[in-house]
């Protein structure tokens, strides 16, 4: 069923990126991995460091390159990542009165650097 749907998604995102040029790649990846922050990372364990993400050192694509994969969005753009979006339901209920069924896509990063630190407390950790 999503396999229709996300070819849909990919055809129009690839029509766009014909009509618009690059500004599709450039803001389709702010909106998706966004720039300009840090992301901190807590431990889970007292033995684990606190890692510090740099998204502002993160280059901005100029173009992308749009598959459809089965219920997977493909999405390559030329600053070297890789991000893979997966089509499901955003509800667990099954409705029964015609409505329509929400779909959302999750992105998950499948390549692409981040430059990212350490912190180790050196009160926690031998």
């Amino acid at each position: 069923m999503y396999d229709r749907v996300v070819d849909v998604c990919a055809r129009s995102l690839q029509s766009w990126i014909r009509s618009n040029g690059s500004c599709v790649a450039e803001r389709l990846f702010g909106f998706i991995v966004g720039s300009g922050y840090y992301k901190v990372i807590a431990p889970k364990a007292t033995s684990e460091p606190l890692v510090v993400q740099d998204f502002t050192s993160v280059s901005t694509p100029s173009s992308m390159v749009v598959e459809a994969n089965r219920s997977y969005l493909e999405l390559r753009f030329n600053n070297a990542w890789h991000v893979r979006m997966r089509l499901h339901s955003a509800s667990s209920k099954i409705r029964l009165d015609g409505r329509q069924v929400d779909l959302k896509f999750d992105a998950r990063r499948k390549q692409g650097h981040v430059p990212e630190v350490e912190i180790r407390s050196p009160h926690l950790h031998p």
